[in-house]
Order: C-alpha cells, then structure tokens, then sequence
C-alpha cells in the first residue's frame, strides 16, 4: 500500500489543507493508499498548538487519515524524510502543502510509472 504524505504546513492555516482535501475527494486516486498529514510548524504557528492543531485538521475530519507531527518546524525535504523514517509503507508519495489533485486516477499513474523495470521514483509537478 502507497503512503500518501500530505504536508501541512500549519503557518498557512486551513485554507491549504480543505482546497487540497476538497480535490482529494473531488478525484478517486485509482490506487489504494493511505493519507497522511505531515503537521509542519504547529508548535510555531501560534501561542495556542493544540487550536492551531485543530484548525489545520479540522478539515480533514471526514477522511480516514493518520497524522505524524514534526517539531520543531523543518524544511519540507526533512519533513518528509522524518515522515519517510516512521512510515512502513513499501512506496510513498509525497505532496507539498499547495498539492491539488487535477485528475481522476492520478495515484495510479504514478503507481503504474514506479512499476516499470528500471524505474524506482516517480513524480509528478504542475506551476501556477
């Protein structure tokens, strides 16, 4: 089963965590998984973690997802290899923090690339 590590970067607040799980929902991912939040920054992000927690989680509520902490706050690539370090997943997908799902299917693209003989990352990446 893939992990699929979304990272929260809980400065933003919970406008990028609900656009993000609002095309989470809007396309089937065509590839079983499991969702899990990376929280990045919730002790930083205001005098209050466990509000700040909440805020950011808050829009998740309705999917089944694990969540791993980091603290203190660290770049995204050293979130996602103390993700990486606590995982058991055989293979990982990792999403920043403005992730947006576009297309119907898009995990399994990227299951079916990682699949190929030869081939051992697979990514994908768009620019606004």
């Amino acid at each position: 089963m893939i992990g699929l590590v979304y990272l929260a970067w809980a400065p933003l607040g919970p406008e990028e965590p609900r656009r993000f799980l609002a095309s989470y929902r809007e396309h089937d991912a065509g590839a079983e998984h499991e969702l899990v939040v990376l929280l990045n920054g919730v002790a930083a992000a205001s005098g209050d973690p466990a509000a700040a927690r909440a805020e950011v989680l808050g829009a998740l509520h309705e999917v089944p997802h694990r969540v791993i902490e980091v603290d203190p706050p660290r770049i995204d690539l050293a979130a996602y290899g103390e993700a990486a370090r606590r995982l058991e997943h055989s293979h990982l997908c990792f999403l920043n923090s403005y992730a947006e799902v576009l297309v119907d299917g898009w995990l399994g693209h990227l299951e079916r690339a990682l699949a190929q003989p030869g081939v051992a990352m697979a990514g994908a990446t768009g620019s606004w």
